[in-house]
């Protein structure tokens, strides 16, 4: 793993530690968070395309999650952090940058390991150390996360906001959008983030299309189009991108 610098179109990943008052660190999952634009992630997945794709993927990721540790324990941070690595055309690891606590988007991660991360975060903080399950954690199928953000009319009261009925545990649909009250402050222009769950990567792909599809929130207009486009879209499809491809798959 590199000292990260400029760039040309990388690919980012992030990948969440677990790391405990006694100098015990274990990474969970990684997190692919390249597809960004305006300051917002729009799309992100775990596991990551570029790693499940690749013929030393397994080994890449092993990489990762042992410079992740590393970092973790010159930190002597007890709780939870990702460590964000940038992958270049060349595929070499530059780490990026640290992100203490637990991620916004740890519904992404939860569902594919069954853990819950909130009850983890409390343990360590709490002092107890990490227990065998945490260190022998196992992925399964696929999870993809959307930001559904205001593109006008932020500050104005929510009119209507409505996630269609799907199988539990497989669908999770985070907001603080509340009827007859404006978007909080602190989370605009975010309205919410669905979050899909299935044993492959299409079928969850699949899922995440439906729920744009049939979500309403009014009276913003939103990217609800440009996430299908972004799903629909062949590179995507093939796990090609990088963070410059969100322009390119939305037209902007």
């Amino acid at each position: 793993v590199h000292g990260s610098g400029h760039l040309d179109r990388p690919r980012e990943i992030s990948v969440l530690v677990a790391s405990d008052a006694h100098g015990a660190t274990a990474a969970i999952a990684e997190c692919d968070r390249s597809l960004q634009t305006d300051g917002h992630t729009l799309l992100q997945e775990t596991p990551s395309p570029e790693l499940s794709f690749r013929p030393d993927g397994e080994a890449f990721r092993m990489s990762l999650f042992e410079s992740a540790r590393n970092i973790a324990s010159e930190l002597r941070y007890a709780g939870l952090l990702e460590v964000v690595f940038l992958i270049d055309p060349q595929r070499l690891s530059w780490a990026s940058e640290v992100k203490i606590g637990l991620p916004r988007h740890h519904t992404l991660i939860e569902m594919v390991t069954g853990t819950d991360l909130v009850a983890l975060q409390l343990a360590i903080a709490s002092g107890e150390p990490l227990g065998p399950e945490v260190h022998s954690i196992q992925c399964s199928g696929h999870a993809l996360d959307a930001s559904i953000v205001a593109l006008d009319h932020e500050t104005e009261p929510v009119a209507t906001f409505a996630v269609a009925p799907a199988p539990q545990g497989r669908i999770r649909a985070t907001s603080s959008a509340t009827v007859g009250l404006p978007l909080p402050a602190d989370d605009r222009p975010l309205i919410a983030k669905l979050t899909t769950h299935a044993p492959i990567r299409h079928r969850a792909m699949l899922s995440m299309d439906r729920m744009l599809a049939e979500m309403r929130s009014e009276p913003f207009a939103t990217n609800v189009e440009a996430l299908r486009r972004i799903l629909g879209d062949y590179s995507f499809r093939a796990g090609q991108y990088d963070r410059e491809s969100a322009q390119r798959f939305i037209g902007v």
